[in-house]
């Protein structure tokens, strides 16, 4: 790979990778590992351009039709994403004419992955993980799953990892803002809408009420968890 990526360096997806387009992004699988890559929107937009694309350049003329940046910023970005893909071994970055014949087709690459399937379990192993490191840390607490404002329990018991799902309606300010009360300091929760406009006001809202300053991490490219 070259040291310095250029506006005239090809980018190759590797005939390793399987791509599925899905509503809030895309999720690419490297067969050799079946490790999944998620991206958002403008992540999967930026991989179709430069899958389809000769070079960076013509991605970014590509891009440039569907988004409203400067180019300047845009090549950057790019180069930088390219630079990302080919650490992950997703694509081959060569320089002048001569493509890489070995590495030219994903598409010959006859193979079906579920990425919903993949992505999801994921998202549960890092669920577990969350939960098994939280147990050994000695925080305690249930472990309480939120599908709808239906299943909080009015009780005050301490809750060791809070997890509300994907599809539950947003809860009200001060009900969101009692279970997060009731997570003690080391335990975790985690809320797999936060992409949802409801849900990211909702939680930044009640975290800044609570003035909790512990990282908000990513665990997909709709979840988020924090610890307490």
């Amino acid at each position: 790979m070259p040291s310095e990526l250029r506006a005239d360096s090809r980018v190759v997806v590797s005939s390793d990778t399987v791509t599925e387009d899905l509503d809030v992004g895309g999720v690419v699988v490297n067969l050799h590992n079946l490790r999944p890559t998620s991206f958002d929107r403008v992540g999967m937009a930026m991989w179709k351009a430069l899958s389809a694309a000769p070079t960076i350049e013509g991605a970014v003329q590509m891009l440039m039709k569907e988004f409203a940046v400067e180019r300047e910023v845009l090549e950057r970005d790019l180069i930088a994403f390219a630079q990302q893909l080919a650490e992950l071994d997703l694509v081959t970055v060569a320089e002048g004419a001569a493509l890489p014949a070995s590495r030219r087709a994903s598409q010959d690459a006859h193979v079906t992955v579920d990425a919903h399937a993949v992505m999801g379990q994921r998202h549960r192993d890092w669920i577990d993980a969350l939960i098994t490191n939280t147990r050994e840390s000695g925080v305690l607490g249930n472990v309480t799953t939120i599908d709808s404002a239906d299943q909080i329990d009015s009780g005050d018991n301490p809750i060791a990892v809070l997890h509300v799902t994907a599809g539950c309606p947003p809860l009200a300010r001060e009900e969101f803002s009692d279970l997060c009360r009731r997570v003690p300091p080391g335990g975790v929760v985690i809320v797999d809408d936060y992409n949802h406009p409801s849900w990211q006001q909702l939680v930044d809202t009640v975290r800044s009420d609570r003035q909790l300053t512990s990282p908000l991490e990513p665990m997909d490219w709709s979840s988020v968890w924090w610890r307490m």
